[in-house]
């Protein structure tokens, strides 16, 4: 009987799989006829491309290997190539487009954005954007290109509101030379802003841009944040289209990738990241000392991060933040107590500028913290650390920060909470400091292993 039910069950996936197939053929046809229709040139290098898909033994016949273009392609190659070479859409990722005008009276919304956050609290997400009305984006071609950004947010709105004009109109407007023109996913949470900022440095390099003469645009609302700063930092121009006085002509304009679509967030552990690079441009940009922090095993750093309520996003108010540690300061003495002639320290990041902050991450050892974005100065830390990840009870241990450590070789160790009488509230975990200290002391021993 189960050997009929197994047979059963894997004809059932043989047919949801079928149904995959031809679905992802038909798309791709139409895909094709609409480009052809539009007089694309279609990069086709990297469209065919290859997977294989994992079925059942006895129904391995029914699919091996298809072409597809939905998957992600090589994103050093333009993918669908428009108006002549003025538009090129990189795999749907980002879009790279020459000689545009942005039209700042195109984009409308409650807010212009910059206020301070005491002055908006309680506002709707939905009046930190603006909406790209047509004509928010002009520019030169035969014919307007037609392509389908699915799900793609942003991207299918500014496409939309792409407007064709003559090439003469082009020439009344100062050029500039690059532009990147984004929409930020959480302009307060520090992991969120190194995605953007990370992005905008990955699409840069596969471009061969020089990153320091690269100018944003931000296409949000958002409040302002203490985190602003590290944009005006590290890039000579920064400008909220809402603070736009007249049009602009952008030489060459970039639409900046999604975060949900970076690197830093879908994990691939072959994919070239450049993350070492990344973390050079920040520290010299913030004028950190470019000289490589050297490992001193007589004289460690090792810094825990307390995690403590603070207002930065408009719909939080009483600025509650959760996952806490609620005996972070017992923590912090006892690991004092057992590095005894070592710099133990605790610091609650968001209260200090974020250049500090970064100076901080970048001559620490050993990062202790629970789950959370002040974690994301795991990019900064330098080649030889370690990072020490809490992890409340019942929260899912899959973190991007374990990603980072992995792709940066940094040594990386966990702590998870299984006792459900350390969870003080629903914001609060009571921490096991002999269980934690021991972590401590294991992640010390490897890394410092034959230096003492």
């Amino acid at each position: 009987m189960s050997s009929t039910r197994d047979v059963q069950f894997q004809m059932k996936i043989c047919k949801v799989l079928t149904a995959y197939v031809v679905i992802q053929m038909f798309i791709l046809a139409i895909d094709l006829r609409v480009e052809k229709s539009n007089g694309a040139n279609v990069n086709m290098k990297t469209r065919n491309i290859t997977y294989t898909v994992e079925i059942p033994n006895n129904c391995s016949t029914v699919i091996r290997q298809i072409s597809s273009s939905s998957q992600k392609r090589s994103a050093q190659n333009a993918s669908h190539i428009y108006c002549n070479g003025r538009y090129k859409i990189y795999n749907n990722y980002f879009v790279v487009l020459s000689k545009v005008i942005v039209d700042p009276s195109k984009c409308t919304g409650k807010r212009k954005g910059g206020e301070d956050v005491s002055e908006v609290l309680n506002q709707t997400e939905s009046d930190e954007y603006c909406i790209a009305e047509p004509g928010f984006f002009k520019m030169s071609c035969e014919q307007k290109p037609y392509h389908l950004f699915l799900n793609k947010g942003h991207f299918r709105q500014w496409d939309a509101s792409l407007e064709i004009v003559n090439e003469s109109t082009l020439v009344n407007y100062t050029e500039q030379d690059v532009t990147f023109a984004i929409v930020r996913r959480d302009y307060a949470n520090l992991y969120w802003v190194i995605v953007d900022l990370y992005d905008i440095y990955h699409v840069a390099h596969l471009l061969n841009l020089d990153i320091k003469r690269i100018e944003i645009l931000i296409v949000d609302a958002h409040p302002s944040t203490p985190l602003d700063q590290l944009w005006l930092q590290l890039f000579p121009k920064v400008t909220r289209v809402s603070h736009l006085t007249h049009k602009v002509l952008c030489g060459n304009l970039v639409w900046g990738m999604r975060g949900l679509d970076s690197p830093l967030v879908k994990y691939k552990p072959t994919e070239k990241l450049f993350l070492q690079e990344f973390r050079y441009f920040v520290l010299s940009q913030i004028k950190h000392s470019s000289k490589l922090q050297e490992l001193n095993c007589k004289n460690i750093t090792i810094t825990i991060v307390f995690r403590r309520d603070y207002v930065a996003h408009a719909r939080n108010p009483s600025g509650r933040v959760n996952r806490k540690m609620s005996n972070d300061l017992q923590l912090l003495q006892s690991i004092s107590n057992i590095f005894r002639g070592h710099n133990v320290k605790g610091v609650q990041l968001d209260i200090l500028p974020v250049e500090e902050q970064i100076h901080l991450a970048a001559q620490t050892d050993i990062l202790v913290g629970m789950h959370g974005a002040g974690l994301s100065h795991s990019v900064f830390l330098p080649s030889h650390a370690a990072l020490v990840e809490l992890f409340p009870l019942d929260f899912q241990t899959f973190s991007h920060f374990q990603f980072i450590a992995k792709w940066r070789n940094l040594t990386y160790a966990m702590w998870k909470n299984r006792n459900s009488g350390r969870e003080k509230d629903k914001d609060s975990t009571t921490v096991d400091i002999p269980s934690i200290r021991s972590i401590i002391d294991k992640v010390y021993s490897k890394m410092c292993k034959g230096e003492n």
